[in-house]
């Protein structure tokens, strides 16, 4: 056994050491990485695309317009103020701005033509601000539209052609445009004196609306002095902005989100359909065979049958296309269900964790497989300690006690069938093995050992107490008679078998050993059944380990078997076994003897069940 402080003494290969830092990216990560690479392309095409059409028309603000008209309102009062230009010029420019940014058209105009009503700015409040509040007072007086030259304004506007159908002014606007310009505000230090259109609905000053919700424009065509002393100043209502750029922003926030969901569920169902379903399958897996090692072979086959299925649908699909609408609704349940994107993926190489999980249960199977019916715990208790560090520890690995029918079975002229076949000697013997074991299982019998010539087969007594100890001693429980039973008749069966292969015969024929066994040489079986205790355990140690059965009774299994030599029959069975078997098929054995055996404290009754080779 290893000590502990061996293993400090132990030094690391430096080959294996480059061998692990030359690795190569796996299969799965080059597949995982390329897929979550055209995921994050798809997604960052999409937001590109997609998030402009969701963003609102800048261009429908006419900042251009404002900032224009403001330019030409203000010329027209400074010339007024100069003395070069008249009153009405400038209070028509003022009307014209007015009338021209609000929201006042029908919508029945020509498309190519953009008119108030198609965008966001609304002129709402107009008059002077500047630092002084008694300069913009006294200014404002002088700035105000008269009520008359509204009137005389709207006479003129009647019956001129336009692009767009504005509509007719309210009434409420139409007072304000000619009401005195007594609204007083402060706004950052600047005292803005003038009129609003929207008192109606309770807004007098750009201060009522938030902050967000006002936009101003101002001429731009002044010195800094003249804009602290006053200027004209109108004030625009961006509301209806505001909501559509917040719906938007949600809407963008909305689309978002979407994307990044969407992009993490594919990702994700990436790594679960790569990583981890098969990890979780080979979890499930390893503790189905934690509880049952024998249910690995199982679980092999049952895949293999899912394969095979899935493999025989797929062609059937590709020969039954169907009509066209029927193969377009496949492919949408393809791509719906992302088993497009892993169509390539049945072309390549299988990824490393299939390999991995056909990797566990075949070493599961082959475990069950060369350790045998004996070996069923070790395996189980091996993999049931989650503490465990790999080693295995001989010297903990549980042992039983049971009861038992044991059987040996030995091939007839074995040494001379190795020299003649030479290397084909071991399939000679994986026919008969063949043989043995596909009854064994079929009659609840299980093999144990392969010496060659001999075969160890074990058919386990259901016990009347279920203990573990091996110093109890447990008397057989009820259906011991039916195992009995079975065990006879798996027996004979065998040894029909081996007569009727057809395989066998081939061999029968070799002229080589008819030649040194005689033109009559069959291959030939010798049985011997005896009942008793056995130790079932394992012995070894942590290089190699053997599942066996430790009693007296398995060398008097052997000593039955050797005596149908001497007895000159092929088949012998001692008075425990028989005994259990039911009356019909006590018939069927026939007492020749009774002996005493080495291991046994009683002597024993010798049965033979008489098959004569010839008469098959």
């Amino acid at each position: 056994r290893v000590q502990t402080h061996d293993l400090e003494t132990w030094d690391v290969n430096e080959d294996d050491e480059k061998l692990y830092d030359q690795a190569q990216e796996s299969r799965i990560g080059a597949k995982l990485s390329d897929l979550t690479t055209r995921r994050i392309i798809l997604a960052v095409l999409a937001l590109l695309f997609g998030l402009p059409m969701l963003q609102v028309d800048r261009t429908k603000r006419l900042p251009e317009s404002a900032d224009y008209g403001a330019n030409v309102v203000w010329k027209a009062f400074r010339r007024w103020e100069d003395g070069r230009g008249s009153r009405e010029a400038y209070e028509e420019a003022m009307l014209d701005y007015v009338f021209y940014h609000l929201p006042l058209s029908s919508g029945k105009h020509p498309a190519s033509h953009g008119c108030p009503a198609d965008f966001y700015n609304r002129v709402f409040w107009f008059g002077l601000a500047g630092r002084r509040p008694e300069t913009v007072r006294a200014k404002a007086k002088l700035a105000q539209v008269r009520r008359e030259t509204v009137t005389r304004w709207l006479q003129d506007r009647e019956g001129m052609l336009d692009t767009c159908s504005h509509g007719e002014m309210p009434s409420a606007v139409l007072d304000a445009l000619g009401a005195s310009w007594d609204t007083h505000c402060e706004i950052h230090g600047m005292s803005y004196i003038g009129v609003s259109l929207l008192q109606s609905e309770g807004v007098r000053c750009p201060r009522d609306l938030r902050f967000l919700e006002v936009e101003p424009h101002t001429p731009e065509s002044m010195s800094d002095e003249q804009y602290r002393l006053y200027h004209l100043a109108f004030m625009f209502d961006v509301r209806a902005l505001r909501s559509d750029e917040s719906f938007a922003d949600l809407t963008i926030t909305g689309f978002v989100c979407f994307i990044l969901a969407l992009v993490s569920m594919v990702l994700s169902s990436d790594v679960a359909f790569l990583v981890l379903n098969p990890i979780e399958k080979m979890i499930t897996n390893v503790q189905i065979i934690k509880r049952d090692p024998r249910m690995a072979g199982k679980i092999a086959h049952d895949d293999f049958k899912a394969v095979e299925a899935e493999r025989l649908r797929s062609k059937q699909k590709k020969l039954d296309q169907g009509p066209l609408f029927l193969r377009f609704a496949r492919q949408l349940e393809d791509l719906l269900s992302c088993r497009l994107c892993y169509r390539e993926q049945e072309a390549e190489e299988a990824l490393e964790t299939h390999l991995l999980e056909k990797t566990i249960m075949r070493l599961a199977s082959l475990l069950t497989l060369g350790l045998g019916e004996a070996g069923v715990e070790l395996i189980a208790d091996s993999l049931s300690r989650s503490g465990s560090t790999g080693v295995i520890d001989v010297f903990s690995m549980p042992q039983r006690r049971i009861e038992a029918i044991m059987g040996v079975i030995r091939i007839l002229d074995f040494s001379t069938a190795v020299e003649v076949l030479q290397a084909n000697v071991v399939q000679f013997v994986d026919h008969i093995t063949d043989i043995v074991h596909g009854l064994l299982y079929a009659y609840s019998g299980s093999p144990n050992r392969n010496n060659g010539d001999t075969l160890l087969v074990v058919w386990r007594l259901p016990m009347e107490k279920s203990n573990e100890a091996v110093s109890v001693h447990s008397a057989p429980g009820a259906g011991a008679s039916r195992v009995a039973d079975m065990a006879v008749i798996a027996l004979t069966k065998i040894f029909a078998a081996t007569l009727k292969s057809r395989v066998l015969a081939e061999y029968s024929r070799h002229p080589v050993l008819q030649s040194r066994l005689g033109s009559s040489y069959r291959v030939g079986l010798t049985f011997g059944l005896h009942q008793g205790w056995a130790i079932e355990g394992a012995v070894g140690s942590e290089f190699k380990i053997d599942a066996s059965y430790f009693s007296p009774h398995v060398n008097i299994a052997f000593a039955v078997e050797g005596a149908t030599k001497t007895y000159g029959v092929r088949y012998l069975a001692t008075g425990p076994v028989v005994n259990r078997c039911v009356t019909r098929l006590q018939m069927c054995c026939r007492l020749i003897d009774r002996v005493v055996i080495t291991g046994s404290q009683a002597p024993l009754d010798m049965f033979v069940v008489d098959l004569d080779p010839a008469n098959l």
